[in-house]
């Protein structure tokens, strides 16, 4: 996956308006990647912090742990596995979208 950082415009109220949450000096903004009978099975969990940090993990929610098909797949999973290729599209759509919205912006 490619690296990402918070954009230069990038601020609190713009956060705010993308529904991120502020824990003290951290914000974070979980978002479904995976849903299995309308339970969101799959997510990404992204945490900002300023001046420069932006970080995310995806998470398998029946666990609450990280989902390992995505951060060590196996050659069978990237060939048959269709929830780690739905998880891969809508993360890089968020993440697409983030950039768009200048709250990160590619390394």
């Amino acid at each position: 996956m490619k690296e990402y950082r918070l954009h230069k415009n990038c601020t609190h109220e713009l956060l705010i308006k993308n529904k991120f949450k502020k824990y003290g000096q951290v914000y974070r903004l979980n978002t479904s990647l995976y849903e299995y009978k309308n339970y969101p099975t799959v997510s990404a969990e992204f945490q900002v912090s300023f001046p420069n940090t932006f970080e995310y993990e995806v998470v398998d929610n029946n666990s609450e742990n990280i989902y390992v098909s995505f951060h060590n797949p196996t050659e069978a999973d990237k060939k048959n596995n269709l929830v780690l290729k739905k998880v891969k599209r809508n993360l890089k759509k968020k993440l697409k979208e983030f950039i768009k919205l200048e709250i990160i912006q590619e390394v």
